[in-house]
């Protein structure tokens, strides 16, 4: 498809004209007047459903090479009917036949070998001018939405492609970052503190369980004024006091006789009883064991020893300083 007449309304002082007289368009007013151009079918968009209800304003100017001032001069050159503008080309060669993609590109490389020499005739194409279009709609600020229409492109991949970024603005984007101050932090990498509160619960028991030892510590302190570093407390000599152990139970070192033996705990060597399922009392000390006679263990009326065997068990008993051979025997 390519554009015909019909593809140009005039805008003149407000009013929109499909084939203006050449008396209107000779007064036309630069930065009044101008043209809209309604785009046609194109590969992007073969239904004319995207980019063709879109139409392009080009506005008179006084400026050299302006585009609304040649399409007015094609219209002030050769008038067309009405009836003919649809099927007439807007750009035309001589014969009145539309201008092809060959004689455009041969036009392009005359026009580049004239102005530019060989070397930019070879690197340059009508493709380019739309690439420079759209980064310089960027470079301008242009969001990319409006230079999507404005190129008529159906996907921001071809924006990527054609829209570049100039030197210039290279190196602004550039300084820019380094004077930006980054804040951000992924939440992967935010620190976290596991069972905070539990650790909280578990300080402040320990510190109610301690009450005690910090009012003793406080009392050692003395006169010492609130603050006081711990440079100024080990000058003084402060020490914090320590908790003395338990003391273990007293032992009754008397010897062992008839009268004193029962319920006495006594010492026993591991290796005359290694194999001792006893339970040992959580109150009675490791390696001792009360004899066979304490009143803590029932005995039945046939199994109290006679009061001449109770003598001989009482004497070894003190004589080894180990259970008697009953116990032994029984154990």
């Amino acid at each position: 498809m390519y554009l015909t007449r019909s593809s140009v309304v005039w805008r003149i002082n407000g009013i929109l004209h499909s084939n203006p007289s050449r008396a209107l368009l000779r007064s036309m007013v630069p930065g009044r007047d101008g043209c809209l151009v309604t785009p046609p079918r194109s590969k992007p968009d073969q239904w004319g459903e995207t980019h063709c209800p879109f139409t392009i304003f080009i506005g008179l100017s006084a400026r050299e090479g302006d585009p609304c001032d040649a399409i007015r001069d094609i219209e002030l050159r050769e008038a067309c009917p009405d009836d003919e503008r649809e099927t007439t080309p807007l750009f035309a060669d001589e014969d009145g036949s539309p201008l092809t993609h060959s004689i455009l590109d041969a036009l392009l490389k005359a026009a580049l070998l004239h102005a530019c020499g060989e070397a930019a005739a070879k690197i340059y194409t009508w493709h380019s001018y739309r690439s420079g279009l759209a980064t310089a709609l960027h470079a301008a600020g242009v969001p990319d939405a409006v230079i999507m229409l404005m190129c008529r492109w159906m996907c921001e991949a071809s924006l990527h492609v054609y829209r570049r970024s100039g030197a210039v603005a290279h190196e602004a984007n550039f300084w820019a970052a380094t004077r930006a101050d980054v804040s951000n932090i992924q939440a992967a990498n935010v620190p976290s503190v596991v069972m905070d509160q539990g650790m909280a619960d578990v300080a402040d028991f320990c510190s109610r369980q301690c009450a005690a030892d910090r009012a003793a510590y406080a009392e050692a302190q003395g006169a010492a004024p609130r603050g006081t570093s711990g440079a100024a407390a080990r000058a003084a000599n402060v020490q914090p006091p320590t908790r003395e152990a338990a003391p273990n139970a007293p032992i009754d070192a008397r010897p062992i006789t008839a009268e004193n033996a029962t319920g006495r705990p006594v010492l026993v060597a591991s290796a005359l009883w290694p194999h001792s399922t006893r339970a040992r009392s959580s109150v009675e000390p490791a390696g001792r064991r009360p004899c066979c006679d304490a009143p803590s263990t029932p005995q039945s009326s046939g199994s109290r020893l006679p009061r001449r065997a109770m003598a001989d068990h009482t004497r070894t008993r003190a004589s080894r300083s180990t259970n008697c051979g009953r116990c032994l025997r029984d154990n």
